[in-house]
């Protein structure tokens, strides 16, 4: 690791071919820190042909990896050219996916959202809280997703809190959650950049993400009568929506479960975990 006043050079190190690249991250975005790690996209052409997640700790050093398998193609998105407004692709364009795709997590378990930005740059809080806002169905927008910004000369020295941060390069420098991979908000991005207009793409997200709170509040209604083995909760999903319910997909509910309608997951049972104690007493 390499330090400035300014920024610090990281190694990276590809997790499928295993080249190495030195990227530079604004030092800034290290002072507060308290836990947890950056998470810093390394886009397609910057150390390889591959795209991936480095995870970065406190002191400069890289805690792991996570492959992308489906990157976006960010050299095509373009900035929609209408005044006044904001768009998804807007957004991608200008913090990336992975950052988009965390913030995505971010409104399903109602965190709040920070956007870093340069004391030159005007503040566009207002556009993106429309936008991001208008992702949520109707029935669930009593609640609304709180997106502020804050100077990044101003961040060593602000209470953050329980909020997902984003800087102005698109690194994600704080979140609330514990890591999980955001898959399926990387597949609601790729679904909606799929659709031409701007405006159907809300619609999109508004009717994927009432899916996702659909699925959410089916599974509290059964932990609230009882609690349940996770293979058992399966097939009642299954048998309930007619799809398959995978451990990835579970995981990001209990996330939503636990974070947005603040219930107790731990009534969801690993049932092997239950069997390995009995056998030990």
């Amino acid at each position: 690791m390499k330090e400035s006043q300014e920024s610090i050079e990281v190694m990276v190190e590809c997790p499928n071919c295993k080249k190495t690249k030195l990227i530079t991250v604004p030092k800034y975005l290290f002072s507060n820190k308290k836990m947890g790690t950056l998470k810093v996209q390394v886009h397609s052409g910057i150390c390889c042909e591959h795209e991936f997640i480095a995870f970065v700790s406190n002191n400069g050093k890289v805690r792991g990896y996570e492959s992308i398998d489906m990157a976006l193609d960010l050299s095509k998105v373009e900035k929609a050219a209408v005044e006044g407004k904001i768009f998804l692709r807007d957004l991608i364009a200008t913090y990336g996916d992975y950052a988009i795709s965390s913030c995505l997590h971010a409104i399903l378990c109602n965190f709040p959202i920070i956007f870093l930005r340069s004391s030159l740059e005007k503040s566009k809080t207002a556009l993106i809280s429309h936008l991001l806002n208008e992702f949520l169905p109707d029935v669930y927008k009593q609640t609304l997703v709180q997106v502020s910004t804050i100077i990044e000369s101003e961040y060593q020295e602000s209470h953050i809190g329980d909020c997902l941060v984003i800087s102005p390069g698109g690194v994600v420098a704080h979140s609330p959650w514990q890591d999980i991979p955001l898959k399926l908000e990387k597949e609601l991005l790729t679904d909606a950049l799929g659709i031409l207009d701007d405006e159907s793409q809300t619609v999109v997200m508004q009717q994927e993400l009432g899916k996702i709170f659909e699925h959410a509040e089916f599974i509290i209604k059964k932990i609230e009568k009882k609690e349940i083995y996770e293979e058992d909760l399966m097939k009642d999903f299954k048998k309930e929506f007619k799809k398959p319910l995978n451990e990835a997909y579970l995981n990001l509910l209990k996330q939503v479960i636990e974070y947005r309608y603040k219930k107790d997951v731990s009534r969801i049972k690993i049932r092997s975990f239950d069997t390995l104690k009995e056998g030990l007493w």
